[in-house]
């Protein structure tokens, strides 16, 4: 902390003119959500399935895109989401080894859709922190 303070002092960095400092608040509090989410989702379901379904942030990420305005997608780019998001929903259901319902200690869990559950707050967060910081 003091050695950055010392930096800070040293390099005098420049202010921007166009981002408020409030404005690093968004993305750094939903940056810590995101991997809080995460984590905490392996508490609930397999390692496998949340890998797998971190493979599905491409819609989360171009929706968000679009609701916060900074960005135009084709309808071949949303087809192609869909599509993938329809081939690892098929692969997650007929695999028996990446289901949903295993705890951190591989017992069957009854909590499972507190997994999935924070595993869409992941996917929430996460597509928010990269669009808000593309904005910025």
């Amino acid at each position: 902390l003091i050695m950055s303070g010392m930096m800070m002092i040293y390099f005098k960095p420049r202010t921007s003119r166009s981002t408020i400092i409030y404005e690093y608040t968004f993305p750094s509090i939903s940056n810590m959500l995101s991997s809080w989410c995460q984590y905490e989702a392996l508490r609930y379901v397999s390692f496998p399935a949340v890998t797998l379904f971190k493979s599905f942030k491409l819609a989360p990420v171009m929706i968000m895109g679009k609701l916060l305005g900074n960005h135009i997608y084709p309808q071949y780019d949303y087809m192609v989401a869909i599509i993938i998001g329809a081939g690892i929903t098929m692969f997650i259901s007929s695999t028996d080894e990446l289901t949903f319902d295993f705890d951190v200690y591989g017992k069957q869990s009854s909590a499972k859709w507190t997994g999935i559950m924070l595993l869409m707050f992941f996917l929430f967060f996460d597509s928010f922190t990269s669009q808000w910081q593309s904005r910025m």
